[in-house]
C-alpha cells in the first residue's frame, strides 16, 4: 500500500511538492485506472447480499449462477462476485489428501504437488473439461497447494467439481500501500537506548531494495522474488540470491530505509544495525497480481529464516474487509500463522482508500497487525483528500481503519532512502507500517522471552490514544519507548522469568495473604505502598491478560 497519491493508492510516485531528489518514476495511468476500477467493482459486488445479486444480466445465466451459489466448495464471496461480474480472480486450494494420496507417498512432496497442479491445469484448460466455461491461469506458487486464476461461472463450477480441488476461494491483486516521525513515536529514544536491531533480521516484502544505496551498505543479508506476472529481475516468476530483490519502483527502498537505514545520504532508520531480508513481490509499477505471491514469500521466510524478528508488508489488496479475512485467504493466513509461531511479528498497512470501516489484506489477516497513519507534523494547504490544514497526530484522511486497525503511526510525510541514492518522501499507511514493525523488532531485542502477543500488547499501551470521529473509535498511536517500558518491566513478574502470567498473579496473592517470600516487594508492589496487597495481585492479573497498569515499579529506558 504504498504512499497515497491524489485520489488513488500510490504507484511509486509522490506529490510534486515533495518529490524525491532521486530519479522520478513514471507509472501507467491506464493501468492505475484499470486496477482501481476492479477495486470498486469488487467492493460493490462483495458488499451485497447473495440472493439479490443474481439477475438475468449475468453472463453465466440465472441457472448457472444458482449452481455456483449452491456449490459448497465455492466461497460465498466468489459466488457473489460472479453474480455481478462475468469473470473474477480466484485461488484454487488443492486437497492435501487427494494430492498426496494419488502419489502413494513415494515421491518428494514438492514434486507431487507440482505434478498434481500440472494434471489439474491440463484438465481445466481443455475445452472438454470446462464444458463451456473460462479458466485463465494467473500464477502457481512454489511450496503452495494452490493456483490463482480468472474464472467465469462455468470455470468456477468445473474447478470445484475436480477431485483435486478442495475450495475455490477469492483472490485479489493489489498495490504498494522521517525526520519528524521517529521522535513522534519515540523510536529515536529506543535507538539511543541501544535497541538498534543488533543481531536481528527483519523482512521487507515490497518492491525490493536498492542495496547500492550507501545507507544499506552491508545491511542486506538475503534476497528473493515472487512475482506471478514474471516481474522478477530475471524475467521469471521466482528468483533467489543476490540481485533477486532489485528495486525498480522505489517504494520498497523507502520502506526499508524507515526500518533499517544506516543514515548515509538519507535519514537514519529506526534499527540501523538490523539485517534486512528483502523480498520482492511488486512489479515496476508497484502492483502484485495475486495474494499467492505474498503467501509464497511468507512460506520462504518460514522455511529459510524462521528467526526473523519482524516482517513488514506495506501492501494492500483491492478487496477490503471489516472482519477477519482468514477464511478468504487460507494460504496467506496459514503461512502467516507459521511465521508468527516462529516468533515473528507480522505487520501490514491498512490501505489508503479512506475507508473508515474496512482494511485490505494482508492487514485483515488475524495474525497480522494492521497499521493506519497519522500526520507527523502540522501542514497547510493539504489537498490530497479533505484534510486541508492538518496537525501532528491527526489521523490522515486517506487511512483505511475500523475494527482491524490495531495501531497508528506517522505516515505523512515520511522521508527515508530513495531509489538511486539520496532520499525520497512518501505519504501513506505504507510508511506507518514499518515503524510498527521496527518497534516490534526492538521489543524482541529488549526482551527476547516476550511473545508476539506480548510485544503487540506493549505497543498498544501507548499513553496517546487518538479518537477518530469518522469511525467512532479510539486508536493507540505508537510510542515505542513506552512499549519498551511495558515489555521490560518486572512488575508482577513473581518468578523472575521476564514474563507476567496468571501464575504470577496467584503468587502475588499468596504473598499478600501469607508473606511467604514468593514475590520480592520490588516486583510485586504495584501501588508503591511498601507492602504486597491483594490489590497488587489484581493488578498483576490485569497485566497478565493484556490490560495496562501504570505503577510505581514500572521501569524505564
Amino acid at each position: 500500500m504504498g504512499s497515497w497519491k491524489h485520489s488513488l493508492a500510490d504507484q511509486g510516485q509522490r506529490p510534486a511538492a515533495v518529490r524525491a531528489t532521486g530519479a522520478s518514476r513514471i507509472s501507467s495511468a491506464g493501468l492505475r485506472a484499470f486496477h482501481f476500477g476492479i477495486a470498486l467493482v469488487l467492493a460493490a459486488c462483495w458488499a451485497v447480499a447473495l440472493p439479490s445479486t443474481v439477475t438475468a444480466t449475468s453472463t453465466a445465466g440465472a441457472g448457472v449462477a444458482a449452481h455456483v451459489e449452491a456449490q459448497p466448495r465455492i466461497h460465498p464471496l466468489v459466488a457473489t462476485a460472479l453474480a455481478c461480474e462475468p469473470r473474477v480472480q480466484v485461488m484454487l486450494q488443492l486437497d492435501r489428501d487427494a494430492v498426496l494420496g494419488a502419489a502413494g507417498g513415494r515421491r518428494p512432496r514438492r514434486r507431487v504437488v507440482r505434478r498434481a497442479i500440472d494434471a489439474l491445469l491440463a484438465d481445466l484448460t481443455e475445452p472438454a473439461g470446462l464444458a463451456g466455461g473460462s479458466f485463465q491461469v494467473v500464477g502457481r506458487f512454489d511450496g503452495l497447494r494452490a493456483v490463482a486464476a480468472w474464472v467465469d461461472a462455468g470455470g468456477a463450477l468445473a474447478a470445484a467439481a475436480h477431485s483435486l480441488v478442495r475450495r475455490v476461494l477469492p483472490d485479489s491483486g493489489g498495490t504498494a500501500a522521517l525526520l519528524q516521525s521517529l521522535p513522534l513515536t519515540h523510536l529515536s529514544e529506543t535507538r539511543a537506548a541501544g535497541f538498534t536491531g543488533q543481531g536481528l533480521a527483519v523482512a521487507v516484502i515490497d518492491s525490493g531494495i536498492d542495496k547500492t544505496h550507501p545507507s544499506f551498505a552491508g545491511a542486506v543479508v538475503a534476497e528473493s522474488c515472487f512475482c506471478s506476472s514474471n516481474c522478477c529481475p530475471n524475467g521469471k516468476a521466482t528468483q533467489f540470491g543476490s540481485g533477486a530483490a532489485t528495486d525498480q519502483n522505489g517504494h520498497g527502498t523507502n520502506v526499508a530505509g524507515i526500518m533499517a537505514g544506516r543514515g548515509l545520504g538519507a535519514p537514519m532508520g529506526a534499527l540501523p544495525d538490523v539485517g534486512i531480508i528483502a523480498v520482492r513481490v511488486l512489479d515496476a509499477q508497484g502492483f502484485f497480481s495475486t495474494t499467492g505471491d505474498i503467501a509464497s514469500a511468507l512460506s520462504w521466510l518460514h522455511q529459510n529464516y524462521p528467526a526473523v524478528a519482524a516482517v513488514n508488508m506495506s501492501l494492500e489488496t483491492f478487496a477490503r474487509f471489516s472482519a477477519s479475512c482468514d477464511s478468504s485467504f487460507l494460504d496467506l493466513a496459514g503461512k502467516a500463522a507459521l511465521l508468527r509461531g516462529d516468533g515473528a511479528s507480522l505487520v501490514a498497512a491498512t490501505g489508503n482508500e479512506a475507508d473508515v470501516s474496512q482494511v485490505a489484506a494482508p492487514a485483515c489477516v488475524g495474525d497480522v497487525t494492521g497499521v493506519a497513519a497519522v500526520w507527523d507534523a502540522a501542514q497547510q494547504g493539504v489537498t490530497y483528500c479533505d484534510d486541508g490544514q492538518v496537525v501532528a497526530d491527526e489521523i490522515t484522511c486517506f487511512s483505511n481503519r475500523g475494527a482491524l486497525a490495531d495501531l497508528l503511526a506517522p505516515g505523512a510525510a515520511v522521508t527515508a532512502t530513495g531509489l538511486g541514492g539520496g532520499s525520497s518522501t512518501y505519504y501513506g499507511t505504507s510508511q506507518a507500517s514499518p515503524m510498527v514493525a521496527a518497534c516490534a523488532a526492538a521489543l524482541r531485542q529488549a526482551n527476547s522471552a516476550a511473545t508476539v502477543a506480548q510485544r503487540l500488547h506493549s505497543m498498544k499501551q501507548s499513553p496517546t490514544t487518538i479518537f477518530d470521529a469518522a469511525s467512532a473509535r479510539g486508536y493507540p498511536r505508537l510510542d515505542c519507548a513506552r512499549a519498551v517500558q511495558v515489555v521490560t518491566s518486572s512488575c508482577g513478574d513473581a518468578d523472575g522469568d521476564h514474563l507476567v502470567k496468571a501464575s504470577d498473579a496467584l503468587a502475588v496473592l499468596r504473598e499478600a495473604v501469607g508473606g511467604m517470600g514468593l514475590c520480592p516487594i520490588e516486583r510485586c508492589d504495584f501501588d508503591g505502598s511498601g507492602r504486597v496487597q491483594a490489590s497488587d495481585a489484581l493488578a498483576t492479573l490485569r497485566r497478565a491478560v493484556g490490560q495496562s497498569t501504570s505503577s510505581a515499579c514500572t521501569g524505564g529506558i
